[in-house]
């Protein structure tokens, strides 16, 4: 599942197979990554987090699909709320797919953890892949705003989620969004967590 993401994310940056592995690891790697023929490494997820361009901030702005994306989530939550929850799942997934045009991937983390909050009982393996998804993320290049609203969002995961697929503590220190908190609210004080 995860090298379907990287796909998507690799074709909606323009980046060949082997640009994205270069100069680390060949095209060949990354295709079968893609594939799902290959288990990426973390030093793999690490690397693909340092290849993609991050263009968030136009994702936000008026007239882009984030604003879509933050209505889709948030009759999908109403939804939820209402008990009518094969269709706030259904509305949840498609806040995925167009999380997936931004080719940013704590956008595309941000989504899938949605998707799970409204889930009662997930996949194991959609945890898994939430979580591999985290750490494709290049905590460095993300804005504030994407920033805050992931850890927001992993304030609302049950604690089943934070601890399936893996937990915030088996990130490295650096990627680890829950320390983002702090490191936010001091560079953009009126940031309201």
């Amino acid at each position: 599942m995860i090298g379907q993401d990287i796909q998507q994310m690799r074709l909606v940056n323009k980046l060949s197979q082997e640009a994205l592995g270069s100069p680390q690891f060949s095209g060949a790697y990354v295709s079968r990554v893609e594939n799902g023929l290959q288990e990426p490494s973390q030093r793999f997820l690490s690397h693909v987090a340092t290849r993609l361009p991050y263009r968030n901030e136009q994702f936000y702005q008026l007239g882009f699909d984030g604003h879509l994306m933050d209505s889709v989530m948030h009759l999908a939550q109403i939804l939820h709320e209402m008990g009518k929850w094969e269709i706030a799942w259904s509305l949840a997934s498609q806040s995925v797919d167009i999380a997936h045009q931004s080719g940013d991937p704590l956008i595309i983390s941000w989504a899938r953890g949605f998707q799970l909050m409204l889930h009662p009982d997930p996949d194991p393996r959609d945890v898994k892949h939430f979580w591999e998804m985290v750490r494709i993320v290049d905590w460095n290049q993300a804005n504030a705003e994407a920033a805050v609203r992931f850890v927001k969002l992993l304030g609302k995961l049950p604690v089943h989620i934070l601890s399936g697929g893996g937990s915030p503590a088996s990130i490295r220190q650096s990627e680890n969004p829950l320390s983002l908190s702090h490191d936010i609210h001091a560079e953009h004080p009126r940031v309201c967590l």
